[in-house]
């Protein structure tokens, strides 16, 4: 299993599957985008509680703690770790649905 670290910690990622990804990461991602400003702190630390759901001491709490003001790069680790495909967008290109 992959590990990120975060935190100061070596968090093991939980591996992307089909079921995974439809009760877990797309609702997950639903509520981030639909989040308000000041609902998305608690949005981005669930997103990343999902891949990370598992390791001792560690909640959405603890992550909002944890986690840089800005963690995406931390979501681009854990979408690789996970065994996902990161798909790069070029300046001016429509985001892919």
């Amino acid at each position: 299993m992959a590990k990120v670290h975060i935190g100061g910690l070596d968090l093991e990622v939980k591996q992307a599957t089909l079921g995974f990804l439809k009760r877990k990461l797309i609702p997950a991602r639903k509520a981030m985008i639909a989040a308000g400003e000041d609902d998305m702190p608690d949005r981005l630390a669930e997103l990343v509680f999902v891949y990370v759901e598992g390791n001792e001491g560690v909640n959405v709490e603890w992550l909002l703690n944890a986690l840089p003001a800005d963690p995406a790069s931390i979501i681009r680790e854990l979408i690789v770790a996970s065994g996902q495909k990161v798909i790069e967008q070029k300046p001016g290109e429509a985001a892919r649905q």
